[in-house]
């Protein structure tokens, strides 16, 4: 079972072709750079907002560059925000996974709360994350 997953929210309307698309293995290989101790303490989110960082990758002899534009220098078992080429992604925890969250419903017609199934969890842990300010600041 996976212990995290990368969820994409579009800053644009237009839709991107699966060439510009990124990959999971380049947001997990940008995120553990940006977790890198020595790089971590040269810079935070607002400096990278200033000022784009570039990452290259390079595979099969094919070069991919990227521009990371904000980071919420969250831990690595919080929720991590990243703008990469001016798309949003959060690195989320599955709740599933933590017997702690419990999202509920409040009925008002019937005045009692009900569970979400369960299927439920990953996108509600989504809209949360997506909200706060310390991910994605206005």
């Amino acid at each position: 079972q996976a212990k995290a997953y990368w969820e994409m929210m579009d800053c644009e309307d237009d839709e991107k072709d699966n060439d510009e698309q990124i990959s999971h293995k380049h947001l997990n290989g940008i995120l553990a750079i940006l977790h890198h101790k020595e790089l971590r303490t040269q810079f935070d989110g607002f400096t990278i907002n200033r000022n784009p960082i570039k990452l290259r990758f390079m595979e099969d002899g094919t070069s991919k560059t990227f521009d990371v534009s904000w980071w919420n220098m969250a831990r690595m078992n919080k929720c991590n925000a990243i703008t990469v080429d001016n798309t949003h992604y959060l690195h989320l925890k599955p709740p599933t996974n933590d017997p702690l969250i419990t999202w509920i419903w409040y009925d008002n017609d019937d005045g009692k709360s009900a569970d979400y199934d369960i299927s439920c969890a990953d996108q509600m842990e989504c809209a949360y994350q997506a909200n706060p300010e310390s991910n994605f600041p206005l």
